[in-house]
């Protein structure tokens, strides 16, 4: 099978382009499958990266669509729709594209008159599956779940863990994705001295267009001694701070799912994630974590309780594995996988 990999971005941080490494991996995996990659915002070679040029990008696309005549194309972005119009280049290429979340929940009138050429939409979460649906008028049975899970190479010993006393946020911060890092800000400003009582700490790992906003607020609330940044580190020491936090906490209401999360319960670690997005699939509430609501006294309430039972740090990372074992790793996702790709039934 020979399948043409359409991508936004894989290098970097972000939910998106981590989900999008782990399907690259894992579609290179199988012994039968040829798998080649063309990218807008990177620039490495092996992922025809395009440097952030469109036109680019796109006549990268075309050369690769003409030269391969793939089986199977799989878009990583809703945005990448638009490229079907090339869909008469190679008329028997079956299109596959990936929906993660906001872009994908309200009613996308530019892009609806591509959503027939697409022949399936893959949904990271049935949130996200049931709002495209709804908002946008494709039928449910066009749109399939796509499992998300960790890479191999990102499990760990689980023997050596420790829960030291700091909170972590990993995330983009980029001006038009609300994620909810700010807010966090705010409730730990708000609750300055029993943060201190506590003798915890907040790290947020990220970068973006958003960064120096974060990095002032900081700075403005003189908290920058309990909240430190840390930008475009690798992934062992993405792994350390995992290994060593006692809780993530990402309260974006509007997430589409949260790769974020399996990653720390990986590291048996309790998560904090917003109720109502995608986040439902896979942190349950007051069992693996919780499901909270987007403001600073609902943050607070809840990163206090932990605080309070610092057990219960412990007691959700424990069962948040679990669930990451069960349900998001394994067999399981490569079932999930080869009926992605199984295109003889639609």
């Amino acid at each position: 099978m020979k399948i043409l990999v359409v991508s936004t971005q894989i290098s970097g941080h972000g939910g998106i382009p981590r989900f999008t490494r782990n399907v690259i991996e894992q579609l290179e995996s199988r012994e039968d499958t040829t798998v080649k990659i063309v990218s807008l915002n990177d620039s490495e070679q092996q992922y025809h990266g395009a440097r952030r040029n469109k036109i680019l990008f796109v006549f990268k696309f075309i050369y690769l669509l003409v030269k391969m005549r793939p089986d199977q194309i799989i878009c990583n972005h809703l945005h990448l729709v638009r490229l079907s119009f090339f869909k008469f280049l190679s008329p028997s290429t079956f299109w596959q594209v990936v929906i993660h979340g906001r872009e994908a929940w309200p009613l996308r009138k530019e892009l609806k008159w591509y959503y027939p050429k697409i022949d399936r939409f893959w949904a990271v979460s049935s949130y996200t599956k049931r709002t495209f649906a709804q908002s946008n008028g494709v039928a449910e049975e066009r749109i399939k779940i796509v499992l998300l899970t960790t890479p191999d190479l990102w499990e760990t010993n689980i023997n050596n863990l420790s829960y030291s006393p700091f909170f972590i946020s990993v995330s983009r911060l980029e001006k038009e994705i609300y994620k909810g890092v700010d807010k966090t800000i705010e409730a730990i400003h708000q609750h300055e001295a029993e943060m201190r009582a506590f003798g915890y700490k907040y790290i947020i790992v990220g970068d973006g267009d958003d960064l120096q906003r974060h990095i002032d607020l900081v700075n403005n609330y003189k908290l920058s001694d309990i909240i430190s940044f840390k930008s475009q580190i690798s992934d062992v020491e993405l792994k350390e701070l995992y290994r060593t936090t006692s809780c993530s906490i990402l309260p974006s209401q509007r997430e589409g799912f949260g790769l974020v999360f399996l990653e720390a319960m990986a590291f048996k670690k309790a998560v904090i994630g917003c109720k109502n997005c995608g986040s439902e699939d896979v942190i349950e509430h007051g069992i693996t974590g919780y499901l909270i609501s987007p403001e600073e006294d609902e943050i607070w309430k809840h990163m206090q309780l932990l605080m309070k039972q610092p057990e219960l740090f412990k007691l959700m990372g424990e069962a948040g594995y679990l669930k990451r074992e069960k349900e998001f790793k394994g067999e399981k996702t490569r079932e999930n996988m080869e009926k992605l790709l199984d295109i003889s039934g639609n």
